[in-house]
């Protein structure tokens, strides 16, 4: 799943909501902090035909919901995400 619901429009992550953090919670389910890099420069925003570009996917570890609530799991996902973007 896409946590921020759209594409950015500069390439910069956004902020995730909270139905990533609700369907964790509910379902009692972990989450696999995902970094995707590259696909910006690939297609960015206004582009009609993709370019060659490297793409890269990093992994994390898997952040569980425990007692966190909706908005609690979403910002940690998040912070995740933006430590494998820093890391790669």
């Amino acid at each position: 799943m896409f946590p921020e619901g759209a594409r950015a429009r500069d390439g910069m992550l956004k902020q995730f909501k909270k139905g990533v953090g609700i369907i964790a919670k509910e379902l009692n389910v972990p989450l696999i902090p995902t970094a995707i890099r590259g696909t910006y420069e690939m297609l960015s925003t206004g582009g009609k035909l993709p370019r060659p570009s490297k793409v890269a996917i990093t992994f994390g570890k898997p952040l569980y919901p425990g007692d966190m609530g909706y908005d609690e799991i979403a910002g940690n996902l998040r912070n995740e995400v933006m430590k494998l973007m820093e890391e790669g």
